[in-house]
């Protein structure tokens, strides 16, 4: 499974970098390379690019074939994806991002956006609501994340404190088994409706980061989302929170 998507900006970039054409943006290469592989990118790119080449080596096809070969080869860096809609490729990826540069001024729903020529952060994502900020936006992108989920994994010591929001939230946004891990199992309620799914766990864990969701998916990998406070924090403003997804 890919990282993120790019859009056609970056992935020109990328192409150009890749065929060494002239004028590639260096920085763009280098943070993409440095932080969100393995991207994804339409097959369809290849041959454009390959039509660019000088006739000599264009009309090689031992080398194009070569080429071709390489780029539908594992590797760490892309994975190649033959759909054209670029919603369904980003429902597709790990993240449900999509990768923009600056010249980009088109409107995207249903996924978020990190802009690489504005993108400091060494995460593939990171977002931060305020104090009295609405999270829906987080929730939302929490929801997107558990598409497609096989197992989840809830990490709070103080779980228990908001256990009917918790349960319906995991419940309603997944189809698999939910382990919620608290410090005080026996505290934790869950009512019928959930509780064919929902399954309390005693949290033991020591020295570790007490605050996260494990998602496993059908194809088994995975991603961790850390969160600042407590899960419950999900659905009460009264603090500030932020989420990174790794």
């Amino acid at each position: 499974m890919s990282n993120i998507v790019l859009n056609e900006k970056i992935t020109d970039e990328f192409f150009k970098f890749y065929f060494q054409i002239p004028e590639y943006n260096i920085n763009i290469i280098r943070t993409l390379m440095l932080n969100f592989k393995p991207f994804m990118i339409n097959s369809k790119y290849i041959n454009k690019f390959i039509d660019m080449l000088p006739e000599e080596i264009k009309n090689n096809k031992q080398y194009t074939n070569n080429i071709i070969a390489r780029f539908k080869s594992e590797n760490p860096f892309w994975k190649l994806h033959n759909n054209d809609d670029i919603k369904s490729r980003i429902l597709d990826s790990k993240y449900r991002i999509l990768l923009i540069d600056n010249t980009d001024k088109n409107s995207y729903s249903n996924c978020k956006i990190i802009n690489i020529e504005q993108n400091d952060n060494i995460f593939p994502y990171k977002e931060t609501v305020q104090h009295s900020q609405e999270r829906n936006s987080v929730q939302d992108y929490i929801k997107h994340l558990l598409k497609n989920s096989k197992l989840v994994s809830v990490k709070d010591k103080y779980a228990f404190n908001r256990c009917e929001e918790i349960n319906s939230f995991f419940y309603h946004s997944c189809n698999c088994n939910v382990e919620i891990y608290t410090s005080h199992q026996s505290r934790y309620n869950i009512s019928n409706q959930y509780s064919d799914r929902i399954k309390p766990f005693q949290y033991s864990e020591k020295n570790m980061h007490d605050r996260y969701i494990e998602i496993t998916y059908n194809d088994d990998s995975k991603i961790t989302i850390l969160l600042s406070s407590g899960l419950e924090y999900l659905f009460n403003t009264k603090k500030e929170l932020t989420i990174v997804v790794y």
